[in-house]
């Protein structure tokens, strides 16, 4: 006999701000007092195309056309003692109606809420149908041995399970609930813990480990956190803080808050054993190892597997470890090369009787090797005639003997017959090819090295972009130059821009950092890309061989995302045409009114150019609103999670986006990497 699955279809209803539509389910008999999406069963004789519009109009009074509809996701669920069901995650940004609540019976509220920032009770089962679909994923399990629910386990349990890339959508969740329900009382808010490391076996519960303010008070944190859904614990010292769960189903928890005052020593531990294994493969599979190892001896003892993982834990921890070094453990460098296609340029090697394979070009750092970054695009020219454009370290990998730092770069052009790399000269061959920059290539093992390539491939699985990944040179302790580098630059860096205003922004950010930053004003050429990143690193070239001193220069761009990211860098010349109205009736023409703001800085000195990118998503109002003489673009631009453009926000609101803005703008992460150069560039 065949078997069946029950079908059932769900529902996100996303506004031109890209806030979704969920329901607090009342008297059903299901999840009752939690959010879901509006759904329902597919029923006899109906598509399922039709049965969400039907649901749609049933729950919340709206009609949606069949032509508005986009299929993005199946979740195939396992049977809770009964049937499992086929999961139909639809997405309309289009309906006729205003959305109310058809259903009173049977639904307390509705309520409109960022996807990326879900509330903690929404039912796991359909927040992974969201997280997942808007991710771009169009296939998912839930429930099965295999693949469990995105977070929750049952308390005193012990489970690990494979890193599932959906904790990190999960954990924006309790992060953006935290920081938006303590406002001022929190300086800090981390994803921290197993589930916040790529790759890394964990049990499947998120820790977000949250520091006070010093004048914040624990009664009133312990309240708000109350109104938020978040169970006080108690506090448990130098055991993990003021302990805070959540417990969407009484006795599974999904999530744990650690709560630490500004001056408890256990926030530095947190981010310490974390930032360590994110920068070093191997202590994450000798931790996953370890912690399969313990899990399959305590299943029932939270307590035992606890303590089975303290000294390793302990060991991370330490105050002192082995610093990497240019010198002695990372011996060599390689550039993972985004040509202007969106593919990966790479060497074919190939050698008499043996089987061709990939690889990406890098090699041994040379005593005269300035840098990291000096030896990578050495490398890079020597292999493949072309230059690289360096964004940032992404991985640094162990194979065999060797560690391997990995660099995500941009190329431009490239040309074979000017390369001069020593190892052209041994036998067989060295050609220059182009490959699918997707999760297979990087997967399948044929590009090496492949260590370094896996975990580089989870991410674009899970939908991620490269170019915003962290940069490890922020977290990993490396000794980035050799004693060669010369003396640090002693005057102030130019920054060549014809506007004082970004000038003045740019200044005071760096300042907190000891950067003087001199305003010059030079006349650049107008390079044709859409790519701001290009755009800033071309400039820079120039103005370099212009002035001969270090400097910066920033370029911005602005894209809408249902056009390909037009207008990008040209967003300039549209304002000027038409001001911040002309970008909104832009936006007319799309579907979902979502944009992306992005920022690009590179830095210029004798060496080359190192680039910095930030992206920052939103949504385009219909027409401005407020008020912004310099920014023309606040008011219309309506950040993530926000109701209104940026320029209309209150003052708290903004300043709010302001101070998030500047931890991770391209000045900040210009000004940390420039002074933990500064302080080692002709040293001993």
């Amino acid at each position: 006999m065949r078997h069946r699955s029950i079908i059932d279809v769900h529902l996100i209803l996303r506004r031109a701000d890209g806030a979704i539509l969920l329901l607090r389910r009342d008297r059903t008999g299901y999840g009752d007092g939690m959010l879901a999406l509006p759904s329902g069963h597919l029923e006899r004789d109906e598509t399922a195309a039709e049965a969400v519009r039907r649901e749609a109009m049933e729950e919340v009074g709206v009609a949606v056309d069949q032509a508005d509809l986009r299929l993005l996701h199946v979740l195939h669920r396992a049977g809770d003692g009964g049937s499992d069901r086929l999961g139909l995650f639809y997405l309309a940004d289009r309906w006729t109606g205003s959305a109310v609540n058809a259903e009173p019976g049977r639904c307390s509220e509705l309520v409109w809420a960022d996807p990326a920032n879900l509330p903690p009770d929404v039912i796991a089962y359909p927040a992974q149908g969201i997280h997942h679909g808007l991710a771009g994923l169009p296939y998912g399990e839930f429930g099965w041995p295999a693949t469990p629910a995105v977070a929750g386990l049952a308390y005193g349990t012990v489970q690990v399970v494979k890193h599932d890339p959906a904790w990190f959508a999960h954990a924006a969740a309790h992060t953006g609930t935290v920081r938006a329900t303590l406002d001022g009382a929190a300086d800090r808010v981390e994803h921290v813990g197993s589930t916040a490391v790529q790759g890394l076996t964990s049990k499947p519960i998120i820790d977000v480990a949250v520091r006070l303010h010093p004048d914040a008070h624990p009664a009133e944190v312990i309240a708000a956190l109350h109104e938020a859904n978040y169970q006080f614990r108690g506090d448990k010292h130098q055991h993990g803080g003021m302990l805070f769960v959540a417990e969407p189903t009484p006795g599974v928890r999904v999530a744990h808050l650690h709560v630490l005052t500004a001056d408890d020593p256990q926030w530095d531990r947190y981010l310490r054993v974390r930032d360590r294994l994110r920068g070093d493969r191997q202590l994450v599979a000798a931790y996953s190892r370890l912690k399969q190892r313990l899990a399959a001896e305590h299943p029932d003892d939270r307590a035992a597997y606890t303590a089975g993982k303290a000294e390793f834990l302990q060991q991370l921890a330490a105050e002192k470890h082995p610093a990497v070094t240019a010198t002695s453990r990372i011996q060599r460098v390689r550039a993972l090369l985004v040509t202007p296609a969106g593919r990966l340029l790479v060497i074919r090697r190939a050698k008499p009787g043996e089987e061709p394979f990939w690889m990406l070009p890098g090699g041994d750092i040379e005593p005269d090797d300035a840098s990291l970054e000096d030896a990578c695009r050495r490398e890079v020219a020597e292999e493949t005639g072309g230059q690289a454009d360096l964004h940032q370290l992404i991985g640094v990998c162990h194979v065999g003997e060797r560690t391997h730092a990995i660099f995500l770069a941009r190329i431009t052009t490239w040309d074979p017959a000017t390369r001069s790399g020593p190892e052209l000269a041994t036998n067989g061959t060295f050609d220059l090819e182009e490959l699918p920059l997707d999760a297979d290539t990087l997967a399948d093992g044929r590009v090496w090295p492949a260590p370094a390539l896996e975990s580089i491939a989870e991410h674009l699985r899970a939908g991620q972009d490269l170019f915003t990944l962290p940069d490890l040179r922020e977290t990993a302790r490396l000794d980035w130059c050799s004693v060669r580098r010369p003396a640090p630059w002693d005057g102030p860096i130019a920054m060549v821009t014809g506007s004082r205003a970004k000038h003045a922004i740019a200044a005071d950010h760096v300042l907190a950092y000891g950067i003087d930053l001199e305003h010059v004003d030079l006349s650049l050429p107008e390079l044709q890309s859409t790519d701001v990143a290009v755009i800033a690193a071309g400039k820079a070239k120039h103005a370099y061989a212009e002035l001969g001193r270090p400097l910066i220069v920033e370029d911005s761009g602005f894209g809408l995302d249902d056009l390909a990211g037009y207008p990008g860098a040209l967003v300039k010349h549209l304002i000027t045409a038409g001001g911040a109205t002309a970008v909104a009736h832009l936006a007319d023409l799309t579907a979902t009114r979502a944009c992306t703001s992005t920022a690009a800085l590179a830095y210029a000195d004798a060496y080359g150019v190192v680039t910095f990118t930030h992206r920052r998503t939103g949504h385009l109002a219909r027409q401005p609103v407020g008020e912004s003489d310099q920014l023309p673009l606040w008011t219309v631009y309506i950040p993530l999670g926000a109701h209104q453009p940026l320029a209309a926000l209150p003052h708290s609101q903004q300043r709010a986006f302001h101070d998030d803005w500047s931890q991770t703008s391209v000045f900040a992460q210009f000004a940390r990497w420039y002074g933990r150069h500064r302080d080692i560039w002709g040293g001993a």
